[in-house]
């Protein structure tokens, strides 16, 4: 993210391209290796909450470099909001990991 903000600020856009490829790469990365850890984590919501916090947070970043202070506000706001839905999500996810990974196995009958 320090990159892409470097990058914007001198106005390499090949070089703030790159680094946008590179955060959606890591959050393809992060997505598959949370929902294997957890069957409770579906990949295209946390892929969602991921991939919009980025956006979101870049947007922000263009805000502030243009000095438009007013939106950046409002995706501030956004941003939280955005946070709060994910540590729900998660929380959630490990609430169900936790109760039904520690019960034993049952044979149908």
């Amino acid at each position: 993210m320090i990159s892409l903000i470097d990058a914007q600020e001198s106005g390499d856009t090949n070089a703030a391209n790159e680094y946008t490829k590179q955060l959606d790469q890591n959050v393809d990365e992060r997505v598959n290796f949370l929902s294997r850890i957890n069957p409770f984590w579906e990949k295209n919501i946390l892929s969602n909450y991921l991939k919009n916090y980025n956006d979101m947070t870049i947007e922000e970043i263009n805000t502030f470099l243009t000095k438009d202070y007013k939106r950046n506000v409002d995706l501030f706001d956004r941003i939280l909001n955005l946070t709060s839905d994910i540590g729900d999500y998660i929380a959630d996810g490990l609430v169900k990991f936790f109760t039904f990974s520690s019960r034993e196995p049952r044979v149908p009958e």
